[in-house]
């Protein structure tokens, strides 16, 4: 009898170590692809866009598990994530199984280069995606439009910007309508939300505020003492509301698609 309790004790990690293995690879993976606007290290984790979306995918697709990954990075754009090797480092290397994939690039991208190279180089991106996570579901996104009334001192300034960045969202567009990818419009949401009068999406300038209170200003609490000062509004980073706007897009666009259960993709060992 003691022998068999000490059989029972031995084989039972062994015994546990398939399911456990299992249900890690039935893990519904989602990773954020972006730049500093995606992955606003300024705000605590929990109002991260990862966290947001996560929490709410969760709640609506009780039965299945979902873990979120943020890989996004200040200043980033494609061909820097692609040839500083943080692709393989923070990806390829460390998650080994990904179901969906919500890009994020352009408005960095733009600085570097012109709109046909960027799209060359997010079509190399979704490829990769596709070659390395077999299955994935991409999913691309817009990104910035500014609120010209609150954005600059001229509000021309912040009109230009707008037609400038919509010129990239085009190339994503394009793209997604090519490859028949769902797009999230991320621009014409901050608009529509922006036009019935919820403006308060981005945080403060960040040297004035710096300057005039040694710390981030993420909100409005300044603005009574800030608002006359030029520049004040002039950051194009969302804050808490403008995460939530933009996880809130990225929700009804991933339930929208799936309204019973998200996809399990190709798993780990499905790709050895």
């Amino acid at each position: 009898m003691i022998r068999l309790c000490w059989l029972s004790c031995l084989l039972a990690p062994c015994l546990l170590q398939p399911a456990e293995a299992a249900d890690a690879r039935q893990e519904i993976v989602i990773v954020h692809f972006g730049d500093s606007t995606c992955i606003t290290s300024y705000l605590p984790e929990t109002q991260g866009v990862e966290a947001v979306l996560n929490d709410r995918l969760s709640a609506f697709y009780k039965h299945q598990k979902i873990v979120s990954h943020n890989v996004a990075a200040g200043g980033d754009y494609i061909r820097q994530f692609l040839d500083s090797g943080r692709y393989k480092k923070s990806v390829k290397d460390k998650i080994p199984h990904v179901v969906i994939a919500l890009i994020r690039y352009g408005h960095n991208d733009q600085k570097h280069c012109e709109p046909v190279e960027f799209k060359r180089h997010l079509e190399e991106f979704c490829d990769l995606l596709t070659t390395d996570y077999p299955g994935i579901q991409i999913i691309l996104e817009t990104n910035t439009w500014v609120d010209p009334e609150h954005h600059a001192v001229d509000p021309e300034t912040s009109v230009k910007l707008n037609e400038r960045m919509n010129s990239v969202w085009a190339v994503v567009r394009q793209l997604a309508e090519e490859r028949k990818y769902p797009l999230i419009e991320i621009y014409e949401r901050k608009k529509r939300e922006t036009e019935a009068g919820n403006w308060d999406q981005r945080i403060r300038n960040q040297k004035l505020s710096q300057e005039k209170f040694a710390k981030p200003i993420l909100d409005g609490s300044k603005d009574g003492d800030m608002k006359d000062v030029p520049g004040w509004f002039y950051d194009n980073h969302p804050n808490a509301n403008g995460v939530k706007i933009i996880a809130d897009e990225e929700f009804k666009t991933i339930t929208g698609l799936w309204p019973k259960a998200l996809p399990a993709g190709h798993q780990e060992d499905d790709r050895r």
